[in-house]
């Protein structure tokens, strides 16, 4: 939930992946906070409810505004020291989308998000920006019995089906930072892309060709940027026992994938499992003031959870993460201690390379787990449909203990109408990855209306 960018710099720290819905509603209440925003949901939405050549038409509304306030940390470990962070910041946002169909032949979707951005940093220099981004927007084509389709356009897939992390989530680029901002709606912009869709009794398989762009309008600084395109193969089957694969290749690349399964272990407990193997790191390794690339060799990131659902609508999530991505402990080291060299070198014949070796390792904050082991604990009651919702989160770091921590208050005024009250806290050592977080800790503000 907290986006903090760099004044004049331009350097995002937090990049999440996490689609949401942006409103809360009392009536047949929708969680502000799910994943549905798929080309195949929306799709069957605006052909259910179009009969075959019959033309229709729908649009929708909705408006987010918020006022935050955080508090920057007085000592960052990584700040070369001429980096300013944002201590005030309210946004208004637009979030309008439309469908057409003249049934399952042919219908299309658009969603566009318009974002005024106001922050104040932390030297009383404020900066006023404002944006447009095209999320989605794409034909559709179907068989009359839905068994075959196809996309083309923007377009914004999910594939994972875990809450906190997303390994099964395998398009480049993908920011994997969980749940810091759901206000923001630039992390529902999908890719550019052709989707084959095919579906026969339980079984769903589709076939994605997409390319490979800075959709989430930052900067892309690892290798698969110089790929042109990436394809992927998604195979789905409902049961007793839900199993997804995916299977991903960057142009000219190896081949990554990932498995997923979900099941009732009874009528109120679900367990999950998500698994991805991918050939390229997602971090590089510090020598000497710069960061050099490892080599190929497979990486793997892997989910454990299980959601236990109690009466009154509340829900207790637990979830634990392994991420061969992460540094290990005397990789970590390193990473410190070539930090630690570049600022002794600031004031030497080497600041120019000391200063940007600096600067990258701000960005590392950008791409998600810097360790290799995570807990994720959540506990709410925002199920059903409720006037006043309540929902608090812990993430941990096992390899160096630092936490953050997540406490939401909704309220559902009306049947359009609805606030959320956020606080966060960002702890750990000075060295720590939520000890890295410019902010130590914020308080925001929301407010929602669905017109």
């Amino acid at each position: 939930m907290a986006t903090l960018s760099l004044a004049r710099h331009k350097l995002v720290i937090f990049l999440g992946l996490a689609s949401v819905a942006p409103l809360a509603i009392a009536q047949e209440y929708e969680d502000p906070f799910s994943n549905d925003s798929s080309e195949a949901s929306q799709s069957e939405e605006i052909v259910s409810n179009s009969p075959e050549n019959t033309i229709s038409w729908n649009f929708d509304a909705s408006a987010i505004a918020y006022q935050q306030q955080n508090s920057v940390r007085k000592d960052q470990y990584f700040n070369p020291g001429s980096l300013v962070f944002s201590e005030r910041e309210s946004i208004l946002a637009l979030d309008l989308s439309s469908g057409f169909s003249t049934g399952s032949y042919l219908s299309a979707y658009t969603r566009l998000a318009l974002v005024q951005d106001y922050q104040v940093d932390e030297t009383g220099d404020s900066a006023d920006e404002f944006n447009a981004y095209l999320l989605e927007g794409y034909l559709s084509s179907y068989t009359p019995s839905r068994r075959f389709g196809i996309n083309v356009g923007r377009i914004k897939p999910q594939w994972s089906n875990g809450y906190n992390w997303s390994p099964a989530n395998l398009l480049k680029p993908v920011y994997d930072r969980p749940n810091l901002d759901t206000d923001d709606l630039t992390q529902q912009q999908g890719w550019d892309m052709a989707h084959l869709d095919f579906r026969y009794g339980d079984w769903n398989a589709g076939i994605y060709f997409a390319e490979v762009e800075d959709n989430l309008d930052r900067s892309l600084d690892h290798p698969f940027a110089e790929n042109d395109y990436q394809y992927a193969l998604v195979l789905n089957r409902e049961g007793d026992l839900d199993t997804s694969l995916v299977l991903h290749q960057l142009e000219g690349g190896d081949l990554n994938a990932a498995l997923g399964f979900s099941a009732l272990a009874r009528d109120n407990i679900t367990l999950r499992f998500e698994g991805a193997w991918e050939q390229q790191r997602e971090l590089p390794l510090a020598s000497d003031i710069s960061y050099v690339e490892l080599q190929n060799r497979g990486y793997l990131k892997a989910v454990l959870g299980a959601q236990v659902s109690l009466d009154g609508g509340w829900d207790i999530t637990a979830e634990y993460l392994y991420n061969e991505h992460g540094y290990e402990a005397e990789e970590w080291d390193q990473v410190i201690d070539q930090v630690d060299l570049a600022k002794q070198g600031l004031q030497s014949s080497e600041a120019f390379a000391a200063f940007n070796f600096l600067i990258d390792s701000y960005g590392l904050l950008k791409v998600g787990q810097l360790r290799r082991e995570y807990l994720f604990f959540m506990w709410g009651n925002t199920r059903v449909e409720r006037k006043f919702q309540y929902r608090q989160s812990i993430q941990y770091n096992i390899d160096d203990q630092s936490q953050y921590h997540n406490l939401e208050f909704i309220q559902n005024w009306t049947e359009h109408f609805s606030t959320r009250l956020q606080a966060q806290v960002f702890s750990g050592c000075d060295s720590c990855e939520f000890g890295l977080i410019p902010s130590e800790h914020l308080l925001r503000l929301s407010f929602y209306y669905d017109f």
